[in-house]
């Protein structure tokens, strides 16, 4: 994340991502690489890193390890939010923007089709939103 992720201009702190803006959430993103780590469970406050913290670990798997991704958010407007914040991440990052495959129909609301993954969308509530996904545990 410190050497491809950059925050969109709408971002608080826009610009090349900084791990010493939440030194504390380092450690969670290198459980994330760490073979040995099945599970993740992050109790935090608010704003506390959590969120760009889980995009940076998706970036990582876009560039480096690609499989398909499933994210669920409680409700539609959450799902939709989400969509938006990733797709700008997405298009912010230059790593990232070079998985795009340049078709507009490949970004969708529920799903963002990758040069070698795809990205899901589905909300806890449906579960047909979440039958037939094929993604990563």
């Amino acid at each position: 994340a410190a050497q491809h992720r950059v925050l969109p201009k709408q971002s608080a702190i826009p610009g090349l991502w900084n791990n010493r803006l939440g030194p504390y959430a380092v450690g969670v993103m290198d459980a994330f690489i760490d073979p040995s780590v099945e599970r993740i469970t992050i109790m935090a406050s608010v704003q506390s890193m959590k969120t760009e913290s889980v995009y940076n670990m998706l970036g990582f798997a876009i560039c480096q390890d690609p499989a398909p991704a499933l994210i669920v958010m409680p409700t539609l407007n959450t799902m939709k939010r989400v969509n938006r914040r990733i797709r700008k991440m997405l298009l912010a990052s230059p790593e990232l923007s070079s998985h795009l495959t340049g078709n507009p129909d490949d970004v969708q609301m529920h799903q963002i089709i990758l040069d070698r993954m795809e990205i899901y969308f589905a909300t806890a509530g449906s579960s047909p939103d979440l039958q037939n996904i094929e993604a990563r545990p």
